[in-house]
């Protein structure tokens, strides 16, 4: 190990030589295993930059290990996303996988269909066996870390993989709409079991903001001059990407009714039992997961199956949708850079499919008439 402490200073630093070569400098960390990881990412990189002639004049591939290529697209890249944990775990299964010591041009098509095979004898924390969309996002994840050492680091791939034909078939989007009489039902026994619920559920219906957004929607993102909401959206940006979202008057309304409730957030919950600091009948923000048990109970009471928070914004959408059928106004609703995303949000109901067809052939059987000779 090549990590110590100076005299004065709170970090590790590092000192190794590589090839007739020094490298020194501090970790920037604490701990002493965060900066050993520290270590072993510069001298990965030291490793590539003798090998690419950066520092001797000569320029040939190197092979680069798993380990080194993750953690370096870590630093990088993913750190730098809102992703990041989610890449972080992601990172990890590949890594306990594939081991630490296996280069990068050994990963082909075979090693990735054995990997495939693996992941899916996996199951989630409630038994059920992984999604197809899990194991791909895990095998894209691999991809772009290979095309970037390839690229950018010059090392060594071996022959690149066929991820296309590598990728699992994953089922249709999700297509699940509160219908008029679920959403009396499901409004009735919020308001039954928990009111002060009712509020944030009614705004997520009509602005078609996500859960997060909604949760964390503070008074210093509503301007109620120019009736709009500043919320952070889903972005691969560092922080996320901003959007101004207008209001409707009945989002107002809801806005309205919670003044005063909170100097913070405009949506909070009743606090039922004391616990640790909180008190009951005093208001708080929502958390993460919290709230989750008392959804799942007023859903049972109002008799509405198979169905998400999430799926307020699939409703929103496709209400907006069927209102003034311009995919472009539903796009900017509900954030997506990319209309692709929000096709997926305008659902079309059966009963709709019905009507347009009964429009175009307003006539139950037009050719009736030439029946008449056929026995």
């Amino acid at each position: 190990m090549s990590i110590f402490k100076r005299k004065g200073s709170p970090y590790f630093h590092f000192d190794f030589q590589l090839k007739g070569y020094r490298f020194r400098g501090s970790t920037g960390a604490k701990t002493a295993r965060r900066a050993q990881k520290v270590e072993d990412f510069t001298r990965a990189n030291a490793a590539l930059d003798i090998a690419s002639g950066k520092l001797h004049g000569t320029a040939p591939r190197a092979t680069m290990t798993i380990d080194a290529a993750f953690e370096r697209h870590f630093q990088e890249v993913s750190m730098h996303q809102s992703s990041a944990r989610d890449t972080e775990r992601q990172l990890a299964t590949l890594h306990s996988y594939f081991g630490a010591n296996t280069t990068l041009e050994q990963i082909d098509d075979n090693r990735i269909l054995k990997f495939i095979t693996w992941r899916r004898r996996h199951r989630t924390k409630a038994g059920e066996p992984i999604k197809a969309a899990t194991v791909n996002r895990e095998i894209e994840l691999l991809r772009r870390i290979m095309k970037r050492a390839s690229k950018h680091w010059r090392a060594q791939i071996g022959e690149e993989p066929s991820w296309c034909d590598l990728l699992l078939e994953e089922p249709e989007g999700r297509k699940r709409e509160l219908l008029a009489d679920e959403e009396r039902a499901l409004f009735v026994a919020l308001y039954e079991l928990r009111p002060d619920y009712a509020p944030l559920v009614e705004f997520a219906l009509t602005t078609g903001l996500r859960l997060a957004a909604c949760q964390r929607l503070t008074w210093a993102d509503v301007d109620s001059t120019q009736r709009v909401a500043r919320v952070r959206m889903k972005s691969k940006k560092p922080g996320g990407r901003l959007l101004e979202l207008p209001l409707p008057e009945a989002a107002m309304q809801i806005l309205c009714e919670q003044r005063g409730r909170h100097p913070i957030f405009a949506f909070t919950y009743v606090c039922k039992k004391s616990r640790g600091q909180r008190k009951a009948g005093e208001r708080y923000p929502f958390s993460k997961n919290g709230w989750r048990k008392d959804w799942s109970k007023v859903l049972s009471l109002a008799g509405v199956k198979d169905f998400r928070f999430h799926d307020l914004r699939h409703t929103a959408a496709s209400r907006v949708q069927r209102a003034v059928g311009n995919l472009r106004v539903t796009q900017q609703m509900l954030g997506h850079a990319s209309i692709q995303s929000t096709v997926r949000y305008a659902h079309v109901q059966a009963e709709e499919v019905r009507q347009a067809m009964e429009e175009a052939f307003p006539h139950n059987r037009p050719h009736k008439d030439m029946r008449r000779n056929v026995k």
